[in-house]
C-alpha cells in the first residue's frame, strides 16, 4: 500500500466505484450507519477506506469491502477517507505505529491520490479542510459509541482511538498551509 503505484490506482479504483454508483438512489426509509454529524450528501459513499477495506490482486487495489458505513455522503468524503489513511495524514509517531517507514512524502502522495482520481481544483482546495471536518464526525462517533458500549467501539475507546484522532486532526492542522499550497501549485 505504500507504493506510488498503489496509490494512483487506489484513486482510478474509487473513482470507478463513484461513477458507478452516480445515478443509484437509495429507498428513502433506507437504514445506514452515519458518522455522527455527518451531513450526508446526493451519493452512497463507502465511508470506511481504511487499508484492509481494500481488496488486492497481483500487487494491485481491485475492490472495495466491508460496506458497513456505507452512507450518503460526497466523493471528497470518500477522497479524504482514502488520504487520511493511504498518504497517510497523521503524524510520524501514528504513522509508525500503523507500519508506514519513514520519511513519508505526503505532498507527493497527496497529489498522486488526487491525480489517480482525478479530482479537480475545486476539489484539491476543499480535500484537507474535509479531511478535518470528518475527524471531528470520526471523533464524535468513536466517543459516544465507545461510551456507550457498542463492540468494536467500546474496545477502540479503551485503547485510546479518541485521543489519536485528534492528535491526527491537530497535526494536520499543523501542516495544513504547507499541504495546501502543494495540492493548487
Amino acid at each position: 500500500m505504500q507504493t506510488d503505484g498503489v496509490l494512483t490506482d487506489l484513486g482510478v479504483l474509487l473513482r470507478r466505484y463513484h461513477e458507478a454508483v452516480a445515478t443509484f438512489v437509495a429507498p428513502v426509509e433506507a437504514p445506514w450507519r452515519a458518522w455522527l454529524g455527518s451531513p450526508g450528501g446526493p451519493m452512497i459513499r463507502h465511508g470506511d477506506l481504511w487499508p484492509a477495506n481494500v481488496v488486492f490482486r497481483s500487487e494491485q487495489p481491485v475492490a472495495l469491502i466491508d460496506w458497513d458505513f456505507a452512507q450518503p455522503g460526497t466523493v471528497l468524503d470518500d477522497v479524504a477517507s482514502a488520504a487520511k489513511h493511504w498518504v497517510p495524514l497523521c503524524s510520524d509517531d501514528r504513522a509508525i505505529a500503523d507500519g508506514w517507514v519513514l520519511p513519508i512524502d505526503r505532498r507527493r502522495r497527496l497529489r498522486l491520490l488526487c491525480d489517480g482520481y482525478g479530482l479537480d481544483e475545486a476539489g484539491r482546495t476543499a480535500l484537507i479542510p474535509t479531511v478535518l471536518r470528518n475527524a471531528e464526525y470520526g471523533y464524535l462517533s468513536h466517543k459516544t459509541w465507545g461510551e456507550a458500549g457498542v463492540p468494536g467501539f467500546a474496545e477502540m475507546r479503551q485503547q485510546g482511538s479518541g485521543a489519536s484522532i485528534l492528535g491526527d486532526r491537530a497535526w494536520l492542522e499543523e501542516v495544513l498551509p504547507d499541504l495546501q499550497r502543494f495540492l493548487n501549485s
